[in-house]
């Protein structure tokens, strides 16, 4: 049987070794280098210097707020235009030292791998011997992180201890204020998700205080994000929505367009099986108050000229996601693009456009118009260093709809554009993990060629990968194991 096996398989084998062997020219990955890193013109005012800059912080005694980012990274951009481009940012930070970390900038992923991040974007809050207060990768609005400047200069405080005084009933209110805002991102910058999220933080919102100083409603929506994102029958994920009442908080939102506008960053994922979810503990008439309200709030919100374009870009976002969810049978789509299109089509600044257009190429790759996805990249996004992200995930796009020429067309392109040393290394790691998903005999023919350019490009490295940089080691050789080829492993 053994032999049997052997047998029929001779003949596969021969035909994937013979496309392993053909010319690069039927298979010519570009040859990649490391590009000098595109300056970032917000932030020309901040240290890059790491090193002297924490030094001068101890010795004049000032607290030192560290921005970890890349100029392509959608929630860098979107963060920098709530926080750091607001107009009391530059007044409630003048006596912080200010140091800015491109994760592309030389020596990087040292600093990474020392003050322990790796995602994009991360803030860190530190006194001025370096000891870490706080840290976070997005808040709600300008005034939450007004109050975490202000809570970070107290005396500092371990999060998990600070989580086992509130769960003990030993915490103070702006103890338990930090712990509300900040438990979910302290807990998804230690890699819990989903599930995992939530059993930290279900214990922690039923202790809650139900105190006017004191929001609560940050960890109710910050596990309603975890339970939504969780397996669509999970009885832990279900069992937390129904403890939140989540129609209810939802339906506060309806009435108030404020509160609409602070949350709607947590309606960037809403499953397509929501309903169904509604449907195991919700009276119908529930359901058929709040949904629609809320839907129309957020389209009323992006609507609005009155309000900044990153308001109205979270608020059109919320509006798609619930919409889709809620009115499946309807394709409303034509009529929301048009309204996108008129919002990204007035005078924007960089940051906006970084925000507005990505935004607008992911939609129109998920409702299958990839060809108006990418001539709005080469419209809009040229000439940024955000276009290799964005021809990157509609490559994947196109990979998932069965495209593999486009496919791979358009992975080969987002290599020629990436900047810096890290970014190419997780372009060309990521691109390993959607050929992964070809069919043979592409597969094994695109990945061998992949596995050669990066061992080609590691070679002018001269220091070992860390942080980001190993991740994309680890990346690549879990592609190359799974593809399933002869003589195809990372090396």
């Amino acid at each position: 049987m053994k032999h049997d096996n052997l047998s029929h398989a001779a003949p596969l084998l021969f035909l994937v070794m013979l496309c392993l062997s053909c010319s690069s020219s039927q298979n010519n990955w570009p040859s990649v280098k490391i590009s000098d890193l595109p300056v970032e013109e917000m932030m020309t005012e901040w240290r890059t210097d790491v090193e002297a800059a924490l030094s001068e912080a101890a010795q004049a005694a000032k607290p030192i707020l560290i921005y970890w980012g890349a100029t392509w990274c959608q929630p860098c951009n979107q963060l920098k235009g709530q926080i750091i481009q607001h107009p009391g940012f530059e007044i409630d930070t003048e006596k912080w030292v200010k140091i800015y970390i491109d994760g592309d900038s030389l020596g990087a992923q040292a600093w990474g791998e020392k003050f322990g991040i790796i995602n994009y974007p991360t803030v860190l809050l530190l006194d001025s011997n370096a000891t870490e207060r706080q840290r976070f990768s997005e808040v709600g609005n300008y005034a939450d992180f007004k109050a975490r400047l202000s809570r970070s200069q107290s005396e500092a405080v371990d999060f998990e201890n600070l989580v086992e005084r509130a769960l003990t009933g030993e915490a103070t209110e702006a103890e338990w204020n930090a712990v509300a805002q900040g438990a979910r991102d302290h807990y998804q910058l230690t890699g819990l998700y989903d599930t995992a999220l939530l059993a930290k933080l279900i214990p922690v919102h039923k202790r809650c205080p139900r105190l006017e100083s004191i929001d609560c409603d940050a960890l109710a929506y910050a596990l309603i994000t975890a339970a939504l994102e969780a397996p669509a029958h999970s009885e832990q994920g279900i069992d937390a929505l129904q403890d939140i009442a989540w129609l209810h908080l939802w339906n506060k939102l309806a009435g108030s367009p404020e509160m609409a506008i602070r949350y709607a960053s947590h309606f960037q994922y809403i499953p397509g099986s929501l309903l169904t979810r509604l449907a195991l503990f919700e009276e119908q008439k529930d359901i058929a108050e709040t949904l629609p309200g809320l839907v129309a709030t957020f389209h009323k919100l992006f609507k609005d000229e009155a309000l900044s374009r990153k308001i109205r870009h979270n608020a059109g976002v919320a509006f798609f996601q619930l919409s889709k969810a809620i009115f499946p049978e309807k394709d409303f789509s034509d009529k929301w693009f048009r309204d996108w299109e008129a919002l990204a089509s007035t005078p924007a600044s960089k940051s906006d456009k970084r925000l507005i257009f990505p935004t607008l190429v992911k939609f129109l790759a998920k409702a299958g118009r990839t060809e108006q996805a990418e001539a709005l990249i080469r419209r809009e996004l040229s000439d940024d260093p955000s276009a290799w992200y964005q021809f990157y995930l509609l490559a994947r796009s196109l990979a998932k709809l069965g495209d593999i020429p486009a496919a791979t067309r358009l992975l080969k392109e987002s290599w020629t554009i990436a900047p810096g040393r890290t970014t190419l290394l997780q372009v060309i790691s990521h691109s390993a993990t959607t050929v992964a998903k070809f069919p043979k005999p592409e597969r094994c023919l695109e990945l061998k060629d992949i596995q050669g350019r990066w061992a080609a490009l590691l070679k002018t490295f001269n220091r070992p990968l860390m942080n980001r940089d190993k991740l994309a080691e680890e990346t690549i050789a879990g592609a190359l194991a799974k593809a399933d080829c002869p003589g195809l492993t990372h090396q």
